[in-house]
């Protein structure tokens, strides 16, 4: 019986000598084995973040002589129930999924879009 307790008293030496460094790595580097926010790219719908607000959106035109130095005639513009407001610029009216995009990246998802149902806010791309 004291074979066996010494057995057991070595191994468990010998699994202290291995488990105690390791926790020494972890601690050492618990910066970086934090929780981030790193989601598969399957799951659209926790990519973006979501806003409790309604937004309307439409496209405004420049007059046929007015055109910025970037070659922009139109931009669209995303202004919430709340009065918050995003404006996009657009080259042709057809950057409609180009804006969406770049409203969800930036600003987020929100609860409801209310739009004119144009033909190119309508599309299956969108």
């Amino acid at each position: 019986q004291t074979s066996l307790h010494l057995s057991n008293l070595q191994s468990f030496q010998n699994l202290h000598r291995i488990v105690l460094p390791r926790q020494a790595y972890l601690q050492a580097n618990a910066q970086s084995c934090k929780l981030s926010r790193n989601l598969p790219t399957n799951d659209r719908m926790l990519r973006y973040r979501r806003i409790n607000s309604h937004f309307f959106t439409d496209t405004f035109f420049v007059t046929k002589k007015a055109k910025s130095t970037r070659g922009n005639t139109c931009m669209q513009l995303f202004v919430s129930d709340k009065g918050f407001v995003f404006v996009v610029p657009k080259k042709s009216k057809g950057d409609f999924l180009k804006a969406l995009k770049l409203f969800a990246k930036e600003i987020g998802v929100p609860l409801e879009f209310i739009l004119d149902g144009s033909g190119e806010q309508t599309s299956n791309a969108v």
